[in-house]
């Protein structure tokens, strides 16, 4: 893949999901937190909350109701970097700026092996890596065939207009690489500084559904790795020439 060094990553995430140890508990989670403290001193607890819809002859209410804490995310003290230990899994996020791979990498998989060490999982059930990327449109008015080869489109024939708002999302299966993809076209929220400029979201998640008792297994990282060629290979193709000079 080509190295760009304008990446418009906004953030990337590595998850791998489990089926937990019958013993594992929530404190032990948080119990974690000193093995990573240096770097990750900050602790956020996350609530689970169940929406409730009730409906009667005349009426519709609804309600919500708090299951208590479910999870714990762990910040570096810049809040660039952040892991999340849950009773299902483990994800690790690198927020902008985004460095290269080389360092993230290694990092997620250090917090993996602290995870899988003290909490056992029975097996590795998913692994699945994203990336989030915002490309900054230097136009409020353009064609989105100029940047995106697969953009959102008003129907043929429908009158003159213009788009203000859209959110594009597949799926694909991808049976050769035994994984699946998610891809997301949307308009992104502005920022004070975007006065002149149309933010727009590519979301690119990739995973594949395993089963393997050897939490350890180098294999694991080998497949994300191979997830990420899937990655590139999306992102590139989902840009147009245009596009890409605006992040060489």
């Amino acid at each position: 893949m080509e190295h760009f060094e304008k990446a418009p990553i906004t953030e990337a995430v590595i998850d791998i999901r489990v089926e937990p140890s019958p013993g594992l508990r929530l404190p032990d989670l948080e119990k974690l937190h000193p093995l990573i403290s240096s770097a990750y001193p900050q602790k956020r607890a996350h609530r689970a909350w169940e929406g409730i819809l009730g409906t009667r002859e005349d009426s519709v209410s609804m309600a919500s109701k708090d299951h208590g804490v479910a999870w714990y995310s762990f910040w570096s003290a810049d809040q660039r970097q952040v892991v999340a230990f849950r009773q299902d899994g483990f994800s690790f996020s690198r927020l902008r700026p985004y460095t290269r791979w080389e360092e993230f990498e290694p990092e997620a998989k250090r917090l993996w092996d602290i995870y899988a060490r003290e909490t056992k999982p029975l097996f590795v059930t998913r692994l699945a890596l994203r990336y989030i990327n915002v490309i900054d449109i230097p136009s409020q008015s353009f064609d989105m065939n100029e940047y995106f080869t697969q953009p959102p489109q008003a129907p043929k024939g429908a009158p003159r207009s213009v788009m203000e708002n859209f959110l594009s999302r597949i799926r694909l299966r991808l049976p050769e690489s035994d994984a699946s993809a998610t891809v997301t076209h949307a308009l992104a929220p502005k920022t004070d500084k975007s006065v002149n400029i149309t933010p727009i979201l590519l979301d690119i998640d990739i995973f594949r559904e395993v089963r393997s008792d050897r939490v350890y297994d180098a294999s694991h990282w080998t497949g994300i790795a191979s997830l990420r060629d899937i990655k590139n290979a999306i992102f590139e193709s989902s840009l147009t020439e245009r596009a890409k000079e605006l992040i060489r």
